[in-house]
């Protein structure tokens, strides 16, 4: 059945797209008295943004797009479901403080999400089990101000150390904290890296199989995820759980599943083979247990080709480096010198420069991304090494 279930939705596209999007969560605004007015829903809308333009804008001096959801609608509660392709605003509205208590007599309150998007996110990886999570935050909470969220990692809890997760609203002190590479908490030095997401597996509502949707599913009824049976047959709130993909101690949507497992190593490996169509944003987190032995960069899947690398290089260093091709200073003009022939060999000389100097740029920049590997996994092997010594001196 493992086989059948892989063989038949593994190879198609919506499999794929699904694994590597990275859309956000819907943005839920609770109102009061209840909407049911398109037309005033979208007048309260155009309000909403009026309202907290000005103070957007001053929060994301570079953000020159108007403000507007992508799109929304009224949910069946009476509430606002919004969505937003914009990084910038969809964590602005995660702040409550940033919405207005009262739009045109409508009382609206922001349900906020537990977590940022992995944009936002940093890994504080292997921090002693003796600093507790409350000691993270009054460190962090000292030296960064826009703090929105830190928890352990459940996956990553070892006998002495453990994984913490930090989320930040300020895209200035996620870059400064990810140029440093180390935070000090309790006197020590943690390593902080960026935090890549996992791929998505597409999950059927009806069967719970892997790789399809409802409308795509050839079940004839929803199928419970704790004991396989019908769901409209009973509550299914306290059934057994047996998974009915191989009969295991878990739910069928499970990652203990063999079926889910089989399904997710087949999948990384379909986007292992066509890594150089993925989109250039895109970095994607490749667990352990389906890592290739023997490669450096086997932790992360992303478009590694040669042409594609040189393109993230180059828009690093136009961000980061401030560096705009209509900035650059024009030379004076030489008053001796003015014929159409010699302005053509100065434009043209002066492109040439140009080039160069961006090909030497690009080449710093693949050296220096080296280094930084290199120092990363360094430190990673010292701080491997200094757990494993305090483990034989804790004997």
């Amino acid at each position: 059945m493992i086989d059948t279930i892989i063989n038949s939705y593994i190879s198609t596209e919506n499999t794929a797209t699904h694994a590597i999007e990275q859309h956000l969560p819907p943005i839920n605004i609770k109102c009061e008295p209840k909407l049911n007015d398109q037309k005033h829903a979208t007048t309260l809308i155009k309000e909403f943004f009026s309202r907290i333009e000005k103070e957007f804008r001053k929060l994301n001096t570079k953000y020159a797009k108007p403000l507007g959801f992508y799109y929304w609608f009224i949910d069946r509660d009476g509430n606002l479901q919004c969505f937003t392709h914009e990084i910038e605003l969809f964590v602005f509205l995660c702040g409550s403080q940033n919405y207005p208590d009262k739009i045109l007599d409508t009382k609206i309150t922001a349900n906020t999400p537990k977590r940022l998007p992995p944009q936002c996110s940093i890994i504080l990886k292997y921090i002693p089990k003796d600093i507790s999570v409350e000691d993270i935050k009054k460190e962090i909470s000292i030296k960064y101000q826009t703090t929105f969220n830190i928890e352990e990692m459940r996956g990553s809890i070892g006998r002495t150390s453990r994984h913490v997760r930090i989320d930040l609203t300020s895209q200035c002190e996620y870059t400064k904290m990810m140029n440093s590479g180390v935070i000090a908490i309790g006197g020590q030095l943690i390593e902080a890296v960026e935090f890549l997401a996992p791929l998505r597996i597409l999950i059927c509502s009806r069967c719970n199989a892997p790789g399809h949707i409802k409308k795509d599913c050839k079940g004839e009824h929803d199928v419970c995820r704790r004991c396989g049976g019908n769901k409209i047959q009973g509550e299914h709130r306290e059934c057994t759980i047996k998974c009915h993909h191989c009969n295991g101690n878990h739910e069928s949507t499970s990652f203990e599943c063999p079926l889910i497992t089989e399904f997710r190593k087949e999948l990384i490996n379909k986007l292992k083979s066509k890594a150089h169509t993925l989109p250039l944003k895109v970095q994607l987190f490749i667990p352990t247990e389906f890592r290739t032995q023997g490669d450096k960069n086997n932790r992360i899947l992303i478009n590694n080709t040669k042409n594609a690398c040189l393109q993230r290089q180059s828009q690093t260093t136009l961000l980061n480096g401030n560096l705009n091709l209509h900035e650059w200073p024009c030379l004076p003009r030489n008053a001796n010198s003015q014929t159409h022939t010699t302005a053509n060999s100065s434009s043209l000389n002066g492109n040439n420069i140009w080039n160069e100097m961006i090909k030497t740029q690009n080449e710093f920049n693949i050296l220096k991304a080296k280094f930084d590997e290199q120092e990363i996994n360094m430190m990673k092997r010292y701080n491997e090494q200094k757990i494993k010594l305090g483990s034989i001196l804790s004997l």
